[in-house]
């Protein structure tokens, strides 16, 4: 108990008991400022090119899921990064996962409308829009 009253005795002393707290408080708090931003946020430039670098020998050899992992955290490391969406399209082709496919390669596009690969990439764009729009049309079994 003597520890808790010497603080307690200090502001009391100091005129700052639970009473003098409240009165001496400001009518309004003052802003504060924004909060840190999420640590998904980064902008690492250096490690996205090498995570890139790493998803591509994945691919290589045939590990596409490590592949994609490599290529997605270069996205996080740096969000306007081009490149690993292409990659990831072909990646999740290579998986037969259109849907994501379509999604990387509409992403790279409108980050790179003017890429010398852009046409290409374009009519990929259309043939796996109409494959899975015969998909989706197409009665089940």
């Amino acid at each position: 108990m003597k520890r808790l009253a010497r603080p307690l005795l200090l502001l009391s002393v100091l005129g700052l008991g639970a009473a003098g707290l409240a009165a001496q408080a400001p009518a309004t708090l003052p802003k504060l400022p924004p909060p840190p931003r999420p640590a998904e946020e980064v902008y690492d430039p250096y490690h996205a090119e090498k995570a890139l670098e790493i998803g591509e020998f994945y691919l290589k050899k045939g590990d596409v899921d490590a592949a994609i992992d490599r290529f997605q955290e270069a996205i996080r490391l740096k969000h306007d990064f081009a490149r690993p969406r292409l990659l990831l399209g072909q990646a999740y082709e290579r998986k037969d996962e259109k849907r994501d496919a379509l999604r990387y390669y509409r992403e790279y596009v409108k980050i790179l409308p003017k890429a010398p690969d852009a046409a290409k990439v374009r009519k990929r764009i259309e043939k796996l829009s109409a494959e899975l729009e015969r998909e989706n049309s197409s009665p089940s079994h």
